[in-house]
């Protein structure tokens, strides 16, 4: 091996030994704004280090090969055995990490508007949008709209608890939290929980509403402004798919200058 050969292989190493250290600086920081791709950063973050030990383990080949140390014949080949299997084991990893990415950014709930309370019932007006309410009053609000209606319930409650309370068993619940699950969303994806929900708005003409509870949570999670431009996102698609949005909220959670900009864009709900 040359010496721009071997200055090579230690660029190469030394580059892996970058990647890997900066990939566990942040990897808490990377799960906590993208949660759901943990096993991705995971996998690939071991891929990594299994190919900085590949590199480790033929490093003495390549001193070999230089003529700097001599080792017997047969602990070569041990070595370049080993080197290899490693090589194999990372490259497993990556693709198991990517198949993983792949079918993360590939799978969407499909939220199927359903119209459970529609015989003999008495649709309730409201013009679509998205209102604000009393937090004591939200589930009744939308128990009332939900009369010949497709809905659907985001909320900080379990939805088989949610479901006792307020006697359903069609309308689709998605339960807000950090616990990874089938039928839930973590309360920093905003972006996501957006896309499901015009999603639901739009796969059908049917009359839909929606109760999203828990808006202090997601506040405190992502802070008031980002949360705001969400909800008047939101409010938008409502308003263009014939979908009214109830958001109950604790007033005294809020200040004086975040209560009146919601109040403002939103309006209050009376039902």
């Amino acid at each position: 091996m040359t010496i721009l050969g071997a200055l090579i292989a230690v660029a190469i190493e030394v580059a892996l030994l970058i990647i890997l250290a900066f990939s566990i600086r942040y990897r808490s920081v990377f799960i906590r704004h993208h949660p759901r791709l943990k096993k991705f950063y995971d996998y690939t973050l071991l891929g990594i280090m299994i190919f900085v030990f590949a590199k480790l383990s033929l490093l003495p080949l390549d001193l070999v090969d230089m003529s700097i140390i001599s080792i017997p014949p047969l602990k070569r080949t041990m070595l370049n055995l080993l080197g290899n299997i490693l090589f194999m084991v990372g490259m497993t990893l990556f693709a198991v990490g990517w198949a993983h990415l792949i079918k993360t950014l590939t799978t969407k709930y499909t939220l199927t508007p359903v119209v459970e309370l529609e015989n003999g019932r008495v649709q309730v007006k409201a013009s679509p949008g998205l209102y604000i309410c009393n937090i004591d009053k939200g589930c009744s609000a939308f128990l009332n709209l939900l009369k010949g209606r497709a809905g659907v319930i985001i909320s900080r409650v379990p939805p088989d608890i949610l479901r006792k309370r307020l006697n359903l068993e069609k309308t689709p619940i998605l339960w807000l939290t950090k616990v990874e699950g089938g039928k839930t969303v973590h309360p920093h994806r905003l972006e996501f929980l957006l896309h499901t929900l015009v999603d639901f708005m739009k796969r059908d003409s049917t009359s839909k509403v929606i109760l999203l509870d828990g808006l202090e949570y997601l506040v405190l999670e992502n802070g008031f402004t980002p949360v705001f431009k969400f909800l008047t996102a939101l409010k938008d698609h409502a308003v263009m798919n014939n979908t009214i949005i109830v958001v109950p909220i604790e007033m005294d959670a809020f200040d004086e200058k975040e209560l009146s900009l919601l109040k403002r864009e939103f309006g209050e709900l009376n039902i």
